[in-house]
């Protein structure tokens, strides 16, 4: 996956071609909470059949690899705090969307539902979504939701104006877009506070 990213990505580094970590500790980093990992998507067929989608897609959406809070920790928030320090970093990676797809062995789909994400009925692929709205397909044999956190929506007020460096307003009409209240004016290339 790193060498195709490399290849469709050739002269921009986005999106970051390895997994992103976010773990969860105490003050003094002794005792471990929670992690979550994050892969870029690249899919295969998409990229065979239309390779600037490709790259628009690997470059707005990310995949949730885990996410994990130990057994004693549960309850407590930290799975809800990780989901959304993972989407923060993934509009920190100019990227949009934060996906997975819940087992239903596992059983997590409701804690996906209480955190906001937007979780697809039984077997269902994600919806088109813009910029590019891609059809997907749900994979056989796997049963589960899939999700999605869409971070702009999320995390607007941390994503600065290209024009002015002002926090941007989210539009959710039409899918949802960005507006500089400052200059009136969307914003085609938002990029990430601090």
């Amino acid at each position: 996956m790193h060498l195709q990213l490399e290849q469709l990505f050739a002269d921009d580094p986005r999106p970051t071609p390895s997994c992103f970590a976010v773990v969860a500790t105490n003050e003094a980093a002794d005792t471990l909470y929670g992690a979550v990992t994050l892969e870029p998507f690249l899919g295969e067929r998409l990229l065979e059949q239309d390779r600037g989608n490709a790259r628009h897609v690997a470059a707005l959406h990310r995949i949730l690899a885990s996410l994990f809070v130990m057994p004693d920790e549960r309850g407590r928030g930290i799975g809800s705090a990780l989901l959304d320090a993972a989407s923060l970093a993934v509009v920190r990676d100019q990227g949009r969307y934060l996906e997975g797809f819940v087992d239903d062995r596992d059983g997590r789909a409701d804690f996906y539902r209480r955190t906001g994400a937007s979780v697809t009925s039984h077997n269902e692929p994600l919806p088109p979504r813009p910029p590019v709205n891609l059809k997907t397909t749900h994979y056989p044999g796997k049963d589960g939701h899939w999700f999605s956190v869409d971070g702009w929506e999320r995390h607007h007020d941390t994503i600065l104006c290209s024009r002015c460096g002002g926090a941007l307003d989210f539009l959710p009409a039409n899918g949802g877009d960005l507006r500089c209240p400052r200059c009136q004016r969307p914003d085609g290339s938002p990029r990430s506070g601090h």
